[in-house]
């Protein structure tokens, strides 16, 4: 009996390799993805606290130079959003092509595992052959007819 060898074993191994890169890569992509959804987050309470500091200000006395800054202020956070929310975007978009990376990797990597898996069903079939022609080949020659048998 042949030990089974299947030939494209190294193939299987680097395509193995490569779906491991790309799922580090996709855990690496959603953590950035998450990191940008928390620094986006933060600024959104960021204005919700200068907000809420806006309406205290409002019942009392204010002067046009508080109010002018807290404005500008409140202009740059606003601006400072809509940078994260496109941050959050990109991020979202690189995660998106590191899975559809990750999908492809698996793809290859289980039509090479297919492979293998019916290389071996062949090689064991092969080997069922193999073994039911020498139990023929035995048993015709005990009970071969002209020859005593030593039952």
């Amino acid at each position: 009996m042949n030990r089974f060898r299947f030939r494209l074993e190294s193939v299987l191994r680097l395509r193995g390799a490569e779906e491991t890169s790309r799922k580090r890569d996709l855990g690496i992509a959603l953590r950035n993805v998450q990191e940008a959804e928390r620094r986006r987050q933060a600024i959104t309470g960021e204005i919700a606290e200068r907000d809420r500091i806006a309406e205290e200000l409002g019942t009392g006395r204010v002067t046009l130079v508080e109010l002018h800054a807290a404005h500008r202020y409140s202009r740059l956070l606003a601006k400072s959003e809509q940078a994260h929310a496109q941050q959050v975007r990109d991020a979202e978009k690189a995660a998106e092509a590191r899975r559809l990376e990750l999908v492809e990797a698996t793809r290859r990597k289980r039509t090479i595992e297919l492979m293998r898996e019916r290389a071996l069903i062949e090689h064991r079939d092969a080997e069922r052959r193999e073994e039911q022609t020498e139990l023929d080949d035995l048993t015709a020659v005990k009970y071969r007819p002209g020859k005593p048998n030593a039952d």
